[in-house]
């Protein structure tokens, strides 16, 4: 693929406005438009990949463990969590970088509807 092969989309908050917060415990769930290959990568406020003893900085669409419908569930928190956790490593403002390869998305087209993305939603804060 080439770079000009994807496109981006960055959270800086959840739903609701609220800074994303390593502090506390995110859901990113739902479902994603349609992509050959897609990667949720977290980063802090300087761009960098957020440093953690278990070396996960994000996940890609093949490695995601899915629900029966396709749909799936991430948790961004501090402390180990069952299922797809993303380590925030419990720093106080990070951003989540969602890429699409080999999509429409981005790209003129007939469609007037908005494109599945999934929702990200603060949980719980210590």
């Amino acid at each position: 693929m080439a770079l000009g092969d994807g496109v981006s989309f960055s959270a800086l908050t959840d739903d609701k406005g609220k800074i994303l917060d390593g502090r506390c415990t995110v859901t990113v769930s739902g479902v994603t438009p349609a992509a050959r290959f897609w990667t949720l990568t977290l980063y802090n406020a300087g761009g960098e990949l957020v440093a953690n003893s278990v070396g996960r900085y994000g996940f890609t669409s093949e490695e995601i463990s899915r629900n029966a419908d396709g749909s799936f569930a991430i948790t961004v928190a501090p402390r180990a969590n069952p299922g797809n956790w993303l380590p925030s490593g419990g720093i106080e403002r990070y951003s989540l970088v969602l890429r699409f390869y080999d999509t429409a998305i981005g790209v003129a087209t007939r469609a007037s509807r908005e494109v599945p993305m999934p929702a990200v939603k603060t949980r719980v804060c210590s």
